[in-house]
C-alpha cells in the first residue's frame, strides 16, 4: 500500500511598496502603502482593519472586484487577483478631525481560494501596514518688539543668533525703522530659527515660522546690539510667548529626503525602513540637540552602530567684504567692520577662538582695541593669500579643478589646551602665533616683503653666527594625515617626496597631521611645503641687534649683508643723500663688473631698491675702479633716506652671484644689557611656486 502525501498548497505572497506613513493629519485622507498579491489562487479575500485608534477606510472597486465596508474601520475586497490588486492601490485612511486621536495602526490580511493566509502562511492576524500618530498643529510662538531712539543703528538677536545680517540704521522715524527691521529679517533666509516679521503702528511682531517643541522658545528674549540712541523699548515684552508643541516629528519634513536617500544609502536599508525619522526636540543656548530613531533590525546584525553628522559649522565674525561661499573679497576692507557668516577660513576661525570668552581664549589673552586691530590686519593679509584659488590636483573632464589654498573643517573637542588649539589652527596656513607686550600677532610662511636691512653697522661687534644640518639628514618623504570625505572623513594619507634626494640618500620620512584638512590637494601641498621648507631653509643665523629691531617680530623677513661672508664690505650707512645719488659713511671697494642694486630704508619704514648707474669718488665724480664713496642711481628714490639709514648692496658679478641673503625671523628676545637677540632661518621666496606645482590626486 502506498501512502500519498500531497504537496503543501502555496501561500499567497504580499508585496508592500511605498514608505510607511510617519504621521497622519487629522481630518485628511492618507493613501496607504501599496499592496499587491502574488502566487495566490482565486478568489481572493483581502481585509483591511484599523486595529488601533479611530478613523475609516475607503476604496474604489476595479472591474471584477467587490468592496464592502468602505467608510468603516474594516474594509474587505474580494474577487480575482486581476481585479483585486488595482482595487488595493486605492485603499486610503480617512482620519477624524480630532487632534487627540493618538496612535493609529492599520493591518491587512489576505486569504486565497485554497484558504491559505499570506504572507508565507505566518501572518494569520494580518500584516501591519502603518503605525503612526497624529501631526498636531503647533501654536507658533510670537514676540512683540518695540524700539526707541532718534539716531544710530540697531541689530536684533535671539539666543545669540543674529536675526538679520547687518545693523539697520535709524530711518527718520520709529515706524520706518521697524519696517526696515522687518524687511531685513524677512530677507534673511538662513536665519536659525526661521522667523517672519511684520509691523503695526508701533511694534514689530515676529513669529517662528515652524514649530519644533515650540514651547521651548517661550520666554526667550530678543536682544539688541545698538549704536547712538537706538535701544529696545521695555514697554513691549521683547520675548517669545504662546508657543505650544506640535506632533512628535513636526520638523521631520525638513529631513525626509535625507532619511529616505542619503542616510538609508549609508546604512544599506531599503526605502521605508525608518518608521519615525530625525527628531529636533528642542533648542537650547549654545547647544545642538539631535535625536535619531533607527529600526531594531540594525542592532540584530551590527554589534555597534556609529552615526556621524556633517555639520555646516558655527556662525563667526568675518570682514564685511568677505564672501565665505565664494572665498573672495569684494573690494578693500576698513579693518573694523565685520558680519556674521559660516566659514572654513582658518584665519577667522583662529580669531573667533582667540576672542571668544565662553569656549575660547577671550578671558585668557585679552587684547586692547589697538592690539585687536593689529591682529585683524595680520589675519586679513593671511586670509587674502589663503583664499587664492590654486590647483586642487583633481581633474573634471580634463579641466583643472581649483580650490582655496587653505580651508579648515573640524570639530574642536577636548584633548588639547587652548594654546595648542590656537597653534593647531595656525598650522593650517603654515603659521605661528606670537604673544608679547604687543598683544597677539600671527604670521604665516608665505611670500613676504623685506622689513629690515641688517649688516655689521646695526649689530653687536660679535657679528653673525651660523649653524645648519647636513643635507644627508634632511627629510625627503612627507606622509600627511587628512580626513577623507570619500571615506566618511576617516583618516587617510598623502605622500610627497623629493625624488632625487630619495634616490641618493634613501627615504627619510616625516609624518604630519594636517589639522582640519578635508582636501587631498591641500594635504599634498602641506607635504610639499614640509619638504621645500626643509630643503630651502637649512641655515640658521643668530645675532644681537640694536633698537632698530624693537619692532621686529617672528615672521618678519630681514636682508643680511655680512662682510665676513662676502669678504668685501658692500654695506653700511648713508651720510648724505638726494633722491638721485647716495653717499656712504665709509668707502667700499668697487665690485667687479656686473649689475648692482642698492637697498636703503626710507622715512616711511619701507625699503627702496634702485639699480646703481655708476660709482662716485670722494668729490662726487664718476669712478670705475678702486674705491667708491657713493653711487648714482638709475632712477630716483621715492623719498630722501634719513641720515645714517642702513644700506645694503647686492647684485651679480663675473666672479659669482651676490643675491640678497634673506632670513625669516624665528625668535626675538630682549637682552638684559644690550638690544635684542635674534634667531632667523634662511628664507627662499622661490619655494612657494614649487609647492603648488605637480599636485595630482585621484578624484
Amino acid at each position: 500500500m502506498t501512502l500519498h502525501i500531497p504537496d503543501p498548497k502555496p501561500c499567497p505572497n504580499i508585496a508592500v511598496t511605498g514608505s510607511p506613513t510617519k504621521l497622519y493629519t487629522p481630518g485628511q485622507t492618507t493613501t496607504l502603502p501599496q499592496v499587491d498579491i502574488n502566487a495566490a489562487k482565486d478568489p481572493l479575500e483581502v481585509t483591511y482593519a484599523v486595529t488601533t485608534g479611530e478613523g475609516n477606510l475607503t476604496a474604489t472597486a476595479s472591474s471584477g472586484a467587490t468592496v464592502t465596508g468602505s467608510g468603516t474601520k474594516t474594509l474587505k475586497v474580494t474577487g480575482p487577483q486581476a481585479g483585486v490588486n488595482p482595487t488595493l492601490h486605492s485603499v486610503a485612511y480617512v482620519s477624524p478631525a480630532n487632534e487627540a486621536t493618538g496612535s493609529v495602526e492599520i493591518s491587512v490580511r489576505v486569504k486565497d481560494g485554497d484558504n491559505q493566509v499570506g504572507s508565507m502562511c505566518n501572518a494569520a492576524n494580518g500584516i501591519t501596514l502603518i503605525s503612526s500618530t497624529a501631526s498636531k498643529t503647533p501654536n507658533k510662538p510670537k514676540a512683540t518688539v518695540c524700539i526707541k531712539g532718534s539716531g544710530g543703528s540697531i541689530r536684533l538677536f535671539l539666543n545669540g543668533n543674529a536675526l538679520h545680517p547687518d545693523p539697520v540704521q535709524y530711518a527718520g522715524s520709529i515706524l520706518a525703522t521697524l519696517q526696515s527691521l522687518a524687511s531685513s529679517i524677512n530677507g534673511n533666509t538662513s536665519a536659525t530659527p526661521p522667523i517672519t516679521a511684520s509691523v503695526n503702528s508701533s511694534a514689530l511682531t515676529m513669529v517662528l515660522t515652524v514649530g519644533v517643541a515650540t514651547s521651548g522658545f517661550n520666554g526667550m528674549s530678543v536682544t539688541a546690539q545698538t549704536t547712538g540712541s537706538m535701544a529696545l523699548d521695555s514697554n513691549c515684552g521683547n520675548k517669545f510667548e504662546g508657543g505650544t508643541d506640535g506632533g512628535p516629528t513636526s520638523l521631520s519634513e525638513w529631513f525626509d529626503d535625507f532619511l529616505e536617500k542619503d542616510l538609508q544609502n549609508l546604512l544599506g536599508q531599503a526605502a521605508g525602513t525608518f518608521a519615525t525619522g530625525l527628531l529636533f526636540s528642542h533648542i537650547l543656548p549654545n547647544e545642538s540637540d539631535v535625536q535619531i530613531k533607527l529600526p531594531s533590525e540594525l542592532f540584530e546584525t551590527e554589534s555597534e552602530i556609529r552615526i556621524s553628522f556633517l555639520v555646516e559649522g558655527m556662525v563667526l565674525k568675518v570682514p564685511n567684504t568677505y564672501d565665505a561661499n565664494t572665498h573672495s573679497y569684494g573690494g578693500g576692507w576698513d579693518g573694523v567692520t565685520f558680519k556674521d557668516a559660516v566659514t572654513d577660513d582658518p584665519c577667522w576661525i583662529f580669531r573667533d577662538y582667540l576672542t571668544n570668552k565662553r569656549y575660547g581664549c577671550g578671558n585668557d589673552l585679552p587684547l586692547t582695541p589697538a592690539q585687536q586691530r593689529t591682529l585683524d590686519q595680520d589675519l586679513y593679509r593671511i586670509s587674502q593669500y589663503g583664499n587664492q584659488a590654486v590647483d586642487s590636483g583633481r581633474r573634471e573632464n580634463g579641466a583643472v579643478v581649483m580650490e582655496p589654498r587653505y580651508t579648515c573643517n573640524t570639530v574642536l573637542t577636548g584633548g588639547m589646551s587652548k594654546i595648542e588649539i590656537l597653534q593647531a589652527i595656525a598650522s593650517v596656513f603654515n603659521g605661528q602665533m606670537v604673544v608679547g607686550g604687543f598683544g597677539v600677532r600671527v604670521f604665516a610662511d608665505m611670500p613676504t616683503s623685506t622689513k629690515l636691512l641688517v649688516n655689521q653697522t646695526n649689530v653687536h661687534k660679535d657679528g653673525f653666527s651660523y649653524s645648519g644640518g647636513s643635507i644627508r639628514n634632511l627629510y625627503n618623504v612627507a606622509m600627511v594625515k587628512w580626513n577623507n570625505p570619500a571615506k566618511f572623513y576617516a583618516l587617510d594619507f598623502t605622500r610627497s617626496e623629493d625624488r632625487p634626494s630619495v634616490l641618493r640618500y634613501g627615504e627619510k620620512i616625516i609624518e604630519e597631521v594636517a589639522f582640519g584638512c578635508t582636501s587631498a590637494g591641500q594635504a599634498v601641498r602641506k607635504g610639499n611645503w614640509l619638504l621645500a621648507t626643509e630643503k630651502a631653509n637649512p641655515l640658521l643665523v643668530t645675532y644681537r641687534a640694536g633698537l632698530d629691531h624693537s619692532q621686529v617680530i617672528p615672521g618678519d623677513v630681514v636682508m643680511i649683508e655680512d662682510s665676513d661672508i662676502t669678504l668685501s664690505p658692500r654695506s653700511g650707512r648713508v651720510t648724505s643723500t638726494v633722491t638721485t645719488h647716495v653717499t656712504f659713511d665709509a668707502p667700499i671697494t668697487i665690485p667687479a663688473s656686473g649689475t648692482w642694486s642698492i637697498h636703503v630704508m626710507i622715512p616711511d619704514g619701507t625699503i627702496a631698491t634702485r639699480q646703481i648707474a655708476s660709482w662716485r669718488d670722494s668729490a662726487g665724480a664718476t669712478v670705475g675702479s678702486g674705491v667708491a664713496y657713493g653711487c648714482n642711481l638709475a632712477s630716483a628714490l621715492p623719498a630722501v633716506p634719513v641720515n645714517r639709514a642702513v644700506y645694503n648692496i647686492t647684485g651679480t658679478a663675473a666672479t659669482g652671484p651676490f643675491a640678497p641673503r634673506l632670513f625669516r625671523v624665528l625668535k626675538v628676545t630682549e637682552h638684559r644689557e644690550f638690544g635684542y637677540d635674534v634667531v632667523a632661518q634662511a628664507y627662499d621666496p622661490n619655494k612657494y611656486a614649487a609647492i603648488e606645482q605637480n599636485v595630482l590626486v585621484s578624484a
